[in-house]
């Protein structure tokens, strides 16, 4: 590249608008040129004045949003060099246009001061990359496979004949035909349309596990979807020359600011059951003489519900680094804090989280094991002991009912076409209204810490390195000569991202691959 546009693209006096800039960071960056002087970035700046839009690239945008087709080169004309001119003046008239309307929204702040450094902070993220073991994931699946075996086995001497597991239709056959296990539980299960015939989903299995089948079914399922998902696919997305694998972090693809993650899906491991968790054992340091280090904010969704609310148990509860599950089930169950058991805290833990985003009863009595008559009871006490909680919900939903979008803490919008409509799409949209303040105010508070962490961990020169980011933790692959600096500086701007009603709590773990450190 000629140095006078290095030079350019390096002066940061020079504003520069693009479209994705985490893309174009990386190509400049194995270029060896650090880009200054962003201005915008019209790729998220679209998503932030439509996060409802499925399509953000230049084709569409260039008929959606200025109402006019691709030009059609001359024969003088070189092709690329027309479309390369035509996306710098689409770039140029998107700029001026989405300027206008992220004033309007007043998302601005939000755009500039989170969004577009994000971009490159994720940039680098994805660039770095995150080790795995190969061999560690090829021992786990192969372990897996055997216990499929042995429970596809179970099943059919349980059931009394062979069948396919994976198949819907003989396991619907063998639970609703032969045992009859809808009439032995007492349970309705949902209809499918395809033959009118009676759901096997996850949800309708839970209602029938009282059952050895279908509780061995669902055991069944997990194991599969973690051995086809993640320890075989896993593998596959190793960089044959960095031996890391590069997901990618999106910013354009959830409605509430959440990051999400692709090729691989990264955020969706499964943490909750043991067999889970062993997937992230394979998550490892880039070199045998560092360490992984896990930054995880402690309940931010319940003290962000607390700020919001007020809540005067929630309050004292953070104030006072009390167990705000051990409280919520001395309600629930009636009980004197110091008779509340593990399970007893197991329940209302899905509880606290389930009915801050308005949890019906149904789904309640499957994540807590309980009757829909307990679940509806627990909700009555929850809320009675919390009722600034429900007043926050219906102050969440008349703003949106009033205005049409709800925001979140920092003023990023999420725009609420079917909040006045009927049926599904009105409760979707209800939901939306609750979740998103909430959800999406997490979400904004992580992405400054990334933000603030990638400048000092610049500037400090430090060689550990941000390698991960799942929902509410960081993950770092550490020097251990710089672990006491980096846990230290990591622990103080995650913890002060934001200043709230009660102060937000980071949990740091280490070890020698991911499942430790956490």
């Amino acid at each position: 590249m000629r140095p006078e546009i290095k030079n350019f693209l390096e002066n940061s006096s020079i504003s520069k608008v693009v479209y994705d800039l985490k893309k174009t960071t990386q190509v400049l960056d194995s270029m060896g040129i650090r880009m200054q002087g962003i201005l915008g970035d019209m790729l998220v700046a679209a998503h932030m004045v439509d996060s409802l839009s499925r399509r953000y690239d230049l084709d569409y945008l260039l008929g959606r949003r200025l109402n006019r087709e691709r030009m059609k080169a001359e024969k003088s004309v070189d092709p690329d060099v027309l479309v390369s001119c035509e996306n710098a003046s689409t770039i140029l008239e998107l700029h001026e246009l989405f300027e206008k309307q992220l004033s309007q929204n007043e998302s601005n702040e939000v755009y500039r001061n989170i969004e577009i450094p994000l971009s490159e902070t994720l940039a680098r993220l994805e660039m770095d990359g995150v080790k795995i073991d190969t061999e560690k994931l090829g021992s786990i699946s192969k372990e897996f496979e055997e216990r499929l075996s042995e429970l596809s086995e179970r099943v059919q001497n349980l059931s009394g004949e062979m069948f396919n597991l994976n198949s819907v239709v003989e396991l619907q056959n063998v639970l609703y035909e032969k045992l009859r296990l809808h009439e032995v539980c007492k349970v309705k299960p949902k209809k499918i349309k395809l033959g009118n015939r009676m759901s096997t989903d996850e949800e309708t299995l839970e209602k029938l596990s009282e059952h050895p089948i279908p509780r061995s079914i669902l055991e069944y399922r997990a194991l599969n979807k973690l051995k086809n998902t993640y320890l075989d696919q896993l593998p596959t997305y190793v960089h044959k020359n960095s031996g890391h694998i590069h997901s990618r972090f999106q910013q354009t693809s959830t409605a509430t600011g959440r990051l999400s993650s692709e090729h691989p899906n990264l955020q969706n491991i499964p943490v909750r059951t043991a067999e889970g968790r062993r997937v992230r054992a394979a998550f490892i340091p880039s070199t045998p003489e560092r360490i992984l280090l896990s930054a995880d904010y402690s309940q931010i969704e319940l003290r962000i519900v607390a700020h919001y609310s007020k809540d005067p148990t929630f309050l004292e509860a953070y104030r006072k680094n009390l167990d705000i599950h051990t409280l919520t089930a001395s309600a629930i169950f009636k009980i004197p804090e110091n008779q509340v058991d593990r399970e007893m805290r197991s329940k209302a833990k899905e509880v606290n989280f389930g009915l801050i985003y308005r949890m019906g009863p149904e789904r309640l009595s499957i994540v807590t094991h309980t009757s829909k008559a307990e679940a509806q009871e627990f909700i009555a006490r929850f809320f009675e002991k919390y009722n600034t909680i429900h007043s926050l919900q219906e102050r969440f939903l008349a703003q949106a009912r009033k205005e049409g979008y709800a925001s979140t803490l920092l003023g990023r919008r999420r725009y609420l076409p079917d909040i006045h409509a009927k049926g599904l799409l009105k409760r979707m949209a209800e939901g939306a209204a609750v979740n998103t303040p909430i959800q999406g105010s997490a979400a904004e508070i992580m992405k400054l810490a990334m933000i603030k962490i990638d400048q000092k961990l610049e500037e400090g020169k430090m060689e550990s390195r941000m390698v991960l980011t799942v929902h509410d933790e960081l993950v770092f692959d550490a020097v251990q000569e710089e672990e006491k600096e980096l846990s230290r500086m990591v622990k103080e701007v995650m913890e002060n991202a934001v200043i709230l009603e009660v102060a937000l709590k980071v949990d740091i773990g280490r070890g020698k691959n991911w499942l430790e450190a956490h």
